[in-house]
C-alpha cells in the first residue's frame, strides 16, 4: 500500500510541476502532498505528521494498527 501511495504522490508532484521529485520523496514529506495519513484502529485518529514510532516499546506493548 505504501508503495502505491508513494507512486501516486510522485505522479501528483509531476503534475503540479515540482522540481527534483525523487529527492523530495526521499526527504519523507510525501504524505502531505496527497494527505495520506493512516488511521489508528484503536483510537480512530489520524496518524500524526511527525510520527516515527519509538525505538523500544515496553514489554507487552501491542503494535499500532494503522489502516488507510
Amino acid at each position: 500500500m505504501r508503495k502505491l501511495l508513494r507512486s501516486m504522490t510522485k505522479a501528483e508532484m509531476v503534475r503540479r510541476g515540482y522540481s527534483k521529485v525523487n529527492r523530495r520523496i526521499g526527504y519523507g514529506s510525501w504524505r502531505a502532498v496527497i494527505n495520506a495519513y493512516p488511521i489508528n484502529l484503536v483510537t480512530g485518529k489520524k496518524m500524526a505528521g511527525n510520527y516515527r514510532g519509538q525505538k523500544k516499546y515496553p514489554k507487552g506493548h501491542t503494535s499500532h494498527l494503522f489502516v488507510y
